[in-house]
């Protein structure tokens, strides 16, 4: 399914190959039977890469939709860069306050990904069926910040 999205119909053995590779690293993980580590995100992270560029050459996938695909990832790096500088502290210092950590104290670790993965993948979808671009862009900032303000009520509400 995601090849054929992302191959407008187009089925290829390349895609293919590569997706079903994904799957097999990334089902046992969510089983908590495999743990990846930094290499293994790291290879994840390049076949995931290759594939976006590759699609983004052959004109099966656009800009603005891998910038929709990406958004997640980027606005919550940005959101939690920015906090970090205000706060006086070092963007490189690491805590728990990530959308997935928020995520984490609501929902089993196995699935963060899933949650992750849905939040990430809507809004692309939303922009190829139902709204263009900009619009889908704007619905994502909205629910982003909405889900993220519950998370953060909620987890305020379960340490108080």
């Amino acid at each position: 399914l995601i090849t054929l999205i992302m191959n407008r119909g187009e089925s290829n053995i390349y895609y293919n190959s590569c997706i079903v590779g994904l799957i097999i690293l990334i089902i046992p993980n969510i089983f908590s039977k495999l743990f990846m580590g930094n290499s293994g995100v790291s290879l994840v992270s390049i076949i995931l890469s290759i594939l976006i560029i590759d699609s983004l050459n052959k004109d099966y996938i656009y800009f603005d939709e891998i910038m929709l695909i990406l958004f997640l990832p980027a606005i919550d790096a940005s959101r939690i860069t920015i906090e970090r500088i205000i706060q006086g502290r070092s963007p490189f210092q690491s805590d728990k306050s990530h959308f997935h950590h928020l995520l984490n104290r609501l929902i089993d670790k196995r699935f963060i990904f899933l949650a992750y993965l849905l939040f990430s993948i809507i809004p692309y979808l939303i922009s190829i069926t139902v709204l263009n671009t900009f619009y889908s862009f704007v619905i994502s900032i909205l629910i982003y910040f909405s889900i993220l303000f519950l998370l953060i009520k909620i987890n305020d509400k379960n340490i108080n």
